[in-house]
């Protein structure tokens, strides 16, 4: 991903400058592609550059629009770009996605993130209001990260670049990291730094005069039904959506891969990538994470699902084992700020390591979707319980004893 950051003096000062130093120094690590600043009285704003959309999508600098004192920093793919541009009276083709949103801004003001389909972390700062409007993508994929302490607001797209800016303390949040342990999910915008907060999925913030304000801009329709008739137009019109979603995020100059296992979720989107690239004459690349060649026929390597993918496909797979990566955990952690999940991290980083060797800059992941269609948990116990389904139930705790 690509990074924004800035800092917001709301008594008109100068921001840190060894503080925004941190923060670039920070940035630069992850985002090689370039970067850029702008300043005026009492703000900076900047944005480092890992570029994954076609260039003409990218930028590496804010935007600005002189006329209506606006800039923007984004790190986003707006997918509604095609409807929006006749909106905004631009041409979708030659019009980067960080503009899309400073159009959409000026256009329809704070309105704006209610107009956008997409993933996407932005702030825009409106001279004229002297107020900094900030908004996170409905489902919260991009991170948004925060911290204020009197005059001073300051925001970036990592926790590591907030510590590193010396802006913020490092006291930890105890109840945040007891409930992490438990295996406890939050919805509120706390995190395991007690001064950082996290901008919450679906929000918006608006900072000025010193004080911030949010609103929620978007939640799911839980009220709406969709019906058909039949049982075969639900299935078409789910196809149709993963369909466009995939599509969505196949938008770039370079190669693209994906993670596949033996489940359904990473298996449909290989599916769905490999027909789409193909019928483009470019390539997609699985990369799955299996157990050692002496253990192939344990009972939990999904190796034969994975190759029945692969035929059926006609994608091009690579393996990784325990193996591959024969550094020291330690190693993960060297200069990083913000926590990693340990369980995957080892598989996780030589992964990485081969994508950056070969500058795949997308990678697609099914993780979660095989429970969207069913009750969102690891096991499905309502859904089996409210249809009473007991034989059903029996059979699937069965097999997931055998695995947990």
């Amino acid at each position: 991903m690509s990074q924004i950051y800035g800092i917001l003096q709301s008594n008109g000062g100068a921001p840190d400058q060894a503080a925004l130093q941190a923060m670039i120094t920070s940035a630069r690590k992850s985002c090689p592609d370039g970067d850029g600043l702008w300043q005026d009285a009492g703000i900076v704003l900047g944005v480092g550059l890992l570029r994954t959309l076609p260039a003409y999508r990218s930028v590496t600098a804010p935007v600005c629009c002189k006329e209506q004192g606006l800039v923007v920093v984004a790190d986003a793919r707006i997918d509604n770009r095609r409807d929006l541009a006749p909106l905004l009276d631009c041409r979708e083709g030659g019009i980067s996605d960080a503009e899309i949103i400073l159009r959409a801004y000026g256009k329809w003001g704070e309105a704006c993130v209610e107009q956008l389909t997409g993933d996407f972390a932005f702030a825009v700062w409106d001279e004229q209001k002297r107020t900094l409007f900030c908004a996170r993508d409905r489902f919260g994929v991009k991170p948004f990260y925060y911290t204020q302490a009197g005059d001073t607001l300051v925001f970036a797209s990592t926790i590591a670049a907030l510590l590193q800016s010396g802006l913020v303390s490092k006291d930890l949040n105890e109840t945040f990291i007891a409930d992490f342990l438990a295996g406890l999910t939050s919805n509120d915008d706390s995190t395991m730094y007690a001064r950082i907060l996290s901008l919450s999925a679906a929000h918006c913030m608006t900072a000025r005069d010193g004080r911030a304000s949010f609103r929620r801009y978007w939640e799911p329709a839980l009220t709406r039904q969709i019906s058909y008739a039949r049982d075969e137009e639900y299935v078409a019109h789910y196809r149709e959506l993963l369909a466009e979603a995939v599509r969505c995020r196949l938008e770039t100059d370079g190669d693209v891969a994906g993670l596949l296992s033996g489940g359904l979720d990473s298996g449909s989107i290989t599916a769905f990538a490999a027909n789409i690239l193909a019928d483009q004459g470019r390539r997609y690349t699985t990369w799955s994470f299996v157990l050692a060649d002496d253990q192939k026929n344990h009972e939990r390597d999904e190796r034969s699902l994975i190759e029945l993918m692969h035929s059926r496909t006609g994608v091009a797979g690579q393996f990784l084992t325990t193996r591959d990566f024969s550094g020291r955990i330690d190693d993960l952690y060297n200069g990083s700020d913000d926590y990693l999940y340990l369980g995957n991290a080892p598989h996780t980083a030589a992964l990485f390591r081969r994508l950056a060797d070969t500058n795949t800059r997308v990678l697609l992941d099914g993780y979660g979707g095989d429970q969207c269609p069913t009750s969102g948990k690891d096991i499905p116990l309502l859904e089996f319980l409210d249809g009473l389904h007991f034989i059903r139930l029996g059979r699937y705790l069965s097999a997931s004893a055998r695995f947990h």
